[in-house]
């Protein structure tokens, strides 16, 4: 009986660690990375027309986020840094070739987008 009690507790403790585990991949994105994700496509869709944006975490644990034209073949990624000091609470490192060349555009002159790493 004993036993049959182990193996039970076992192997619910093993579904729960695996489910935390798969909640904390699958999490949506929090609020801040949503609301920037959400800017950042308005604006760019304003210039350069339907845009399909998703933000994602990269294997330094940062948010990136990446716009890709409906109907184009441009594709926009640009690191989003979080910081209290910078109104909205956040910047954008434009990170391919052409979200480099968004940082004057328009609308997207409007973002805090910088060009290089820090």
């Amino acid at each position: 009986m004993n036993k049959v009690k182990i193996i039970t507790f076992g192997w619910i403790t093993i579904a729960a660690i695996v489910g935390f585990i798969f909640y904390i991949n699958i999490s949506p994105a929090p609020s801040l990375v949503a609301k920037a994700q959400e800017r950042l496509g308005s604006y760019i869709s304003y210039s350069f027309g339907p845009q399909h944006c998703v933000s994602a975490k990269n294997k330094n644990a940062e948010w990136e986020i990446t716009c890709d034209a409906k109907n184009s073949k441009r594709s926009f990624k640009y690191l989003l840094t979080t910081d209290k000091n910078e109104p909205p609470g956040y910047y954008f490192t434009a990170i391919s070739k052409d979200a480099k060349e968004t940082y004057k555009v328009d609308l997207i002159s409007y973002l805090d987008i910088r060009t290089k790493l820090k």
